[in-house]
């Protein structure tokens, strides 16, 4: 275009399902702690990596999240970004607070929080963002944890 500024965005072609969608299917509509954990994990990995280029996504939930199991693992896709001006560490930390939202809603919401294991509750933090931000307040905290964390009362 002579002289104007023209915006594109170049998709690759995905064949996976909206996480809303795909958790749906399973019994109770919600995901067994671990299988939550793995693709919570993969969620954050993207997020991370996300925020490591100075970037944020800023509206995380389950219908802009689109997942694709391959083996035994969960390829994830983000779709949806919301504002791509300069990151804020706020708009990161939303991104914190709305990933472990979409944690909760994949293990089934209020309706199963209080059966859940003390370990995932401790990540969870009954969705206190004051309190979920003292614990993550970077998307490499919460990763590290997930990686370290004991977590063998949820297999």
């Amino acid at each position: 275009m002579r002289r104007q500024s023209v915006v594109a965005m170049i998709s690759e072609l995905y064949e996976g399902q909206q996480l809303e969608k795909w958790v749906a299917q399973f019994p109770g509509k919600r995901l067994r702690p671990y299988t939550a954990l793995h693709v919570f994990y993969n969620l954050v990995r993207g997020l991370e990596d996300i925020h490591a280029r100075r970037y944020y996504h800023a509206d995380v939930h389950t219908q802009n999240i689109l997942i694709q199991p391959r083996g035994v693992e969960f390829d994830l896709k983000l779709i949806d970004f919301y504002d791509w001006g300069a990151a804020a560490k706020w708009k990161q930390r939303q991104d914190i607070t709305d990933a472990i939202i979409v944690f909760y809603e994949c293990l089934g919401g209020a309706g199963h929080y209080a059966s859940l294991p003390g370990d995932i509750k401790h990540i969870i933090a009954g969705l206190k963002r004051s309190l979920i931000l003292k614990r993550f307040s970077t998307m490499v905290t919460l990763r590290k944890h997930l990686e370290t964390f004991e977590w063998s009362s949820i297999i």
